[in-house]
């Protein structure tokens, strides 16, 4: 994205209201004007430590140290980067981002057109479906059958499309929809001789696949006249629709706010559970679990269950993409089976607590994996166990958690009788040959092409994180620091300077804003950073004297990164970089002298 104006982004936080957009997610309760309280979205607690300051626009959680501004809220609770909160905040807001290149332009103008038609053909099918005609009378019988009650259809959005070659096709004309943009999405085909447009679904039950936004990004359709093709679903649109990074009912089950979630693989699967207030259920669109899906679900639980029938789960190409789960950091992951090949919706109708008995017996991913790699061995033999100690060491190999692997690794051991330190030595010897396997692998991108960024506040030491906690929290201490000879070119380079030159940059206007200094940086370390510190502001601290003690804290940053400055003057490969340097290193001196 282009640079966004600081006035444009001003204009935008005015008119988002902080405490509307905040209580889509938490429950708040005003204890004084414009005090608002609530349990914070981001860690589990029992007493309300999230706290939002309605008319500074900032929120901060006492329990977890988050905070920010409404920008830095998007960004956390749905885990997008600065550019995308700022483009759902300005839509949310009325707000035309009016400074982006000719491409960024393009790509908007047909993401707007690709929800335009998506929100269109979901109304279309809906009409069709609750219209008093034989096709929706047919649908309506075929909802019924399966239990679904209108209530739930609706709140799913459940449509029909019709047995009909051009019905969509039609509607879409009339409301001016573009038809290449119903190709893309995968509701028109094109036949071969001709390349006649017809409507792609037809006598099908529609779902509509929402974003956890719950907006409208693609379709999956059931079969109401045997065609042997049970299931059809839209094709996949880059950047619009993906499917291993969206899971089914996600925009619903959030809402509840699940301790967990439940991932099955069909959308009635997910639709009679709903309807029976599990709201923990969602399905994986036809994918094995992903590990997009995982971090995705990671924003709003700590643990998720994949619930399979026996055959789906001890499938090879499953098991290979349980392995990949096994390294996720920060999300418990299970497995539970249902018996007698029963499905989620059937086992919620008919006997709820074999439902519950399968999710309170769940294995742990790990001992599910070993457990399955002994499938068709003898246990006790010789060839069973060391088929499954060696599917054991690959799978630890892949936890970065020391604390995990400790306990994982403990279990292993005592299972199959062999010493801590044989184990050990074995994964010692995996994570080498996986981290040389990796290395030849291309560099892991983001999903839009971006390289993953560094640790956020990485290298920033405790005496810079200590003075600009001051100087955000005192309105006039970034002035007084620059009137004394402060200036960011103290700080580290990298996220704890660009937020010190931010700071220093609002205090040329007035008093610092930590709203407005956020406003400022763009970058994912430093608004981290920022968010970080102003998470740990405390209201009752005397920042004022905090930021007399500059002087004596200026030395010791002076001091550090003079050394810095040396090693990279040592470094330099030539003369001129050398020269700039020891400038620099001479300025530092001089002024801390």
């Amino acid at each position: 994205m282009g640079r966004v104006s600081q006035d444009t982004k001003e204009l935008i936080r005015s008119r988002v209201d902080m405490v509307a957009l905040v209580s889509e997610y938490v429950t708040l309760e005003q204890r004084s004007p414009g005090d608002f309280w609530g349990r914070c979205p981001f860690h589990e607690e029992r007493s309300p430590s999230f706290h939002v300051l309605a008319g500074k626009g900032l929120f901060k959680c006492f329990g977890c140290g988050k905070g920010g501004d409404v920008f830095r809220f998007v960004e956390e609770i749905e885990g997008v980067g600065f550019g995308d909160a700022l483009r759902r905040l300005a839509e949310r807001a009325g707000v035309v981002l009016s400074e982006r290149s000719p491409a960024e332009r393009a790509r908007d103008e047909r993401r707007v057109a690709l929800r335009r038609a998506s929100e269109l053909a979901a109304e279309f099918f809906q009409e069709v479906l609750w219209s008093e005609t034989p096709a929706g009378a047919k649908g309506r019988a075929a909802l019924r059958e399966r239990g679904v009650r209108e209530e739930t259809a609706r709140a799913f959005g459940l449509g029909l499309a019709p047995d009909d070659w051009g019905a969509l096709r039609g509607f879409g004309a009339r409301r001016g929809i573009d038809p290449e943009v119903l190709v893309e999405l995968g509701l028109l085909g094109r036949s071969r001789q001709g390349g006649r447009l017809y409507d792609f679904f037809r006598d099908r039950l529609m779902f509509p696949i929402r974003d956890e936004q719950g907006k409208v990004v693609a379709f999956g359709g059931r079969t109401l006249c045997g065609d042997e093709r049970k299931y059809m679903n839209s094709r996949e649109v880059p950047e619009f629709y993906e499917k291993r990074r969206l899971l089914y009912g996600l925009d619903q089950a959030r809402k509840a706010r699940p301790k967990r979630l439940v991932v099955v693989e069909g959308y009635f699967d997910v639709v009679v559970p709903h309807q029976h207030g599990r709201c923990e259920f969602v399905a994986s669109l036809g994918t094995a679990f992903t590990v997009e899906q995982a971090r995705l679900a990671r924003r709003y639980v700590d643990e998720v269950v994949l619930l399979f029938d026996g055959d789906e789960a001890g499938a090879n190409a499953t098991l290979r993409a349980l392995a990949h789960l096994v390294g996720e950091e920060g999300l418990a992951v299970k497995v539970a089976r249902l018996p007698g090949g029963l499905d989620p919706d059937e086992a919620v109708r008919s006997d709820p607590t074999v439902l519950d008995r399968a999710l309170d017996e769940a294995d742990d991913l790990v001992g599910f994996i070993i457990e399955e790699s002994l499938r068709g061995y003898e246990r006790s033999s010789p060839a069973g166990q060391e088929r499954a100690v060696r599917a054991a060491i690959k799978l630890l190999a892949r936890i970065p958690d020391k604390i995990r692997l400790f306990r994982e690794l403990h279990q292993v051991a005592a299972r199959f009788g062999l010493p801590e330190a044989v184990l050990r030595e074995e994964i010692s010897r995996a994570e080498v040959q996986q981290r040389r396997s990796v290395a030849r692998r291309p560099r892991a991108q983001g999903p839009l092409g971006s390289a993953p960024h560094a640790p956020a506040t990485e290298g920033v030491s405790p005496a810079e994180r200590y003075l600009l906690e001051a100087l955000l929290a005192a309105p006039d201490g970034a002035a007084r620091v620059l009137e004394q000879g402060g200036g960011a070119h103290y700080f580290t380079p990298g996220a704890a300077q660009r937020l010190a030159a931010a700071i220093f940059e609002c205090a040329g206007s007035g008093p610092v804003d930590p709203a407005k200094v956020l406003g400022l940086l763009e970058d994912s370390a430093a608004r981290a950073l920022c968010s970080e510190l102003i998470g740990r502001i405390d209201p009752e601290k005397d920042y004022a004297r905090e930021v007399e003690g500059w002087t004596s804290l200026r030395r010791r940053l002076s001091k550090r990164r003079r050394a810095e400055l040396l090693r990279r003057i040592r470094a330099a490969n030539d003369d001129e970089t050398r020269r700039r340097l020891l400038a620099l290193h001479q300025q530092l001196r001089e002024e801390s002298a």
